[in-house]
């Protein structure tokens, strides 16, 4: 299972949200490339950094991304205000692979534009509330369940995703599995989950559930899960 370190930026800081709230934020770091090159020798299989100034329109990080990417050899994933497909292709210069939302359900060409691309570098972020998918940084509600728009998703040609439970994202509550009980096993597969997670018990958890990977943060950043631990996943 692969274990993926978030690096959340606002105002060129490391930052953790608690349920995406930036009024509610830890700050745990100023030097967000010494952080990732922290990782590296960690356990860590890749690092998942979000550009929060991006999704709140305000000025983006994407220098200090290039940076990082240039500073590890560990794989980057990157999201966060990625708009349209001409952004998208700017960060999969530097990143491995990019991670969308909203763009997603407001462009109902997306599909056909990303095949001119490689699909295997697009990871779909899947951020709900209680099983109902949240976009645009958290603040709009959709009518669309989880278990629906995954599936209809995957049938689409998209294959990595990652399912963030707001309510639980920056709280270390814990794991909530209850929301992928009704995802058929060959999805989940391809799913990486986020959102409360806390301890290696979690993760264990998450792994013999079959999903992909996990997204983790306060808890590797405030030592609860620790390199030894991830080494027997």
């Amino acid at each position: 299972m692969e274990i993926w370190a978030s690096i959340d930026l606002l105002n060129g800081k490391v930052v953790r949200l608690i349920r995406g709230d930036p009024s509610n934020s830890i700050v745990y770091s100023n030097n967000p490339v010494k952080t990732a090159i922290s990782f590296q020798n960690s356990g860590i299989h890749g690092l998942h950094i979000v550009d929060l100034d991006n999704i709140f329109n305000k000025k983006s990080n994407f220098e200090i991304i290039k940076k990082i990417a240039k500073n590890v050899q560990i794989p980057i994933q990157v999201g966060g205000g990625i708009r349209n497909i001409e952004y998208m292709n700017k960060v999969l210069e530097y990143a491995d692979r990019v991670v969308l939302s909203s763009i997603v359900f407001e462009n109902k060409n997306i599909g056909k534009e990303l095949s001119l691309n490689n699909f295997d570098r697009v990871v779909i972020a899947l951020d709900h509330s209680n099983g109902i998918i949240k976009i645009k940084g958290w603040k709009e509600l959709t009518n669309l369940k989880l278990e629906y728009i995954i599936e209809k998703l995957f049938n689409l040609g998209f294959k990595n995703f990652i399912s963030t439970n707001i309510e639980h994202d920056g709280t270390l509550n814990g794991f909530d599995e209850s929301y992928y009980k009704n995802i058929k096993k060959e999805i989940i597969n391809h799913v990486y989950v986020a959102g409360g997670i806390r301890s290696i018990d979690d993760l264990i958890k998450i792994k013999s559930l079959g999903f992909k990977g996990a997204i983790i943060g306060r808890a590797i950043y405030e030592n609860r899960i620790s390199k030894e631990e991830l080494s027997v996943l």
